[in-house]
């Protein structure tokens, strides 16, 4: 059975049977490559094992998936070293990331991090798997918002949309959508009838199979809890600049 390689590493792919397969291991280290069958209870997955560098602490990551990253993420792959320092005049605490100069700077704390995924400006954005996935999305690296906003490409390299996200989740939000707003409180007269009465529907449903705990959480969140994020909001996104908001507005949120 020919297993093609989702992930960005070079290793070994091995089949097994898991009920949760979205996680990484430690020991021996590996991630989800592919789920070929859900049973339901059970997923036939591929896990890739990557090969481990000698004398090191790191994977082996494929060349030509590299290349892909560098020429589609408008980010880099590299080295993230940072120092957590102390101003000695002043008293003003700031993180540099370039190596500050010791007259002026008493260092607290020196971290390195290899495989790192960063901004042209070296604003860390994440792991290798992280670049990886701005790939398979055609997202490009804000340079505004790095690590909470990303930018949606189509194949010519323009806008198609701004994409805001934290580990919790996130939404895409282009033109045409509403600027998010994690205070607004959702009114009819904001939307077409249509599309209130779709989520006030929904909301009923809920509201009459739900049990007193959930009764509570509807009262609490109302129709709000059943607009995607993308329309939640009382402004429309009319530019590019106002997708780019919203996105950062939901990272935000989230």
């Amino acid at each position: 059975m020919f297993i093609k390689n989702t992930t960005p590493y070079v290793g070994k792919l091995k089949l097994t049977f898991e009920k949760e397969p979205e996680y990484t291991s430690s020991n021996p280290y590996s991630v989800l490559n592919t789920v070929h069958f859900d049973f339901g209870k059970f997923k036939l997955v591929s896990r890739m094992y990557p090969n481990r560098l000698t004398g090191t602490g790191y994977h082996e990551i494929d060349s030509e998936k590299i290349k892909l990253i560098l020429q589609k993420t408008r980010g880099k792959i590299g080295v993230h070293e940072w120092w957590l320092c102390t101003n000695k005049n002043t008293g003003y605490n700031k993180t540099k990331y370039t190596e500050p100069d010791p007259k002026i700077w008493k260092i607290l704390d020196h971290n390195i991090l290899e495989e790192s995924f960063v901004s042209q400006k070296e604003h860390y954005i994440g792991d290798i798997q992280d670049a990886w996935w701005y790939v398979q999305n055609n997202f490009e690296v804000c340079e505004d918002y790095p690590g909470s906003v990303a930018r949606e490409v189509d194949d010519n390299r323009a806008t198609t949309g701004f994409y805001g996200y934290t580990h919790r989740g996130g939404a895409l939000f282009q033109k045409g959508d509403k600027i998010f707003d994690g205070n607004y409180k959702p009114k009819e007269k904001d939307y077409p009838n249509w599309q209130w009465a779709g989520w006030k529907r929904e909301w009923d449903e809920a509201y009459e199979k739900g049990d007193e705990f959930d009764r509570k959480w509807l009262d609490e969140d109302g129709i709000g809890s059943y607009i995607p994020f993308r329309l939640r909001g009382k402004k429309t996104i009319e530019t590019w600049d106002d997708a780019k908001l919203s996105a950062r507005n939901l990272s935000k949120y989230l």
